[in-house]
């Protein structure tokens, strides 16, 4: 759907130890996470991550990687659900990937059916 984000990271970003030995951890991950305002940009997720872990690591250094991948939904189609997909497409509901998949492809290269 228009909007959706997906996130991936590395593992060093809940491991990330601060001085006192605390992990950043998952559950200060997710609470980040669900705070952000629902407009913001991918870029804009990857920063408020980052912040927060150096923020949580202090003076310390990092002790792996802080890797993170967000893709964020730009593309809207005409059919918002699988049942309307398939009923513009004829298609069954199994098929209703491949119809929007076709349909996303045709808008990113620019052509118009």
């Amino acid at each position: 759907a228009p909007g959706s984000v997906a996130l991936f990271m590395s593992d060093g970003i809940v491991e990330a130890q601060n001085t006192a030995g605390e992990l950043y951890g998952f559950e200060r991950a997710e609470a980040l996470l669900n705070a952000l305002p629902s407009d913001i940009s991918a870029q804009g997720v990857v920063d408020r991550v980052l912040a927060a872990v150096r923020e949580h690591l202090g003076t310390e250094e990092a002790q792996d990687d802080l890797t993170i991948l967000v893709i964020r939904s730009l593309v809207t189609t005409p059919a918002t659900t699988k049942s309307e997909a398939a009923a513009k497409t004829d298609n069954t509901e199994g098929e209703w990937v491949d119809a929007v998949d076709a349909e996303t492809t045709s808008k990113i290269n620019g052509e118009n059916k």
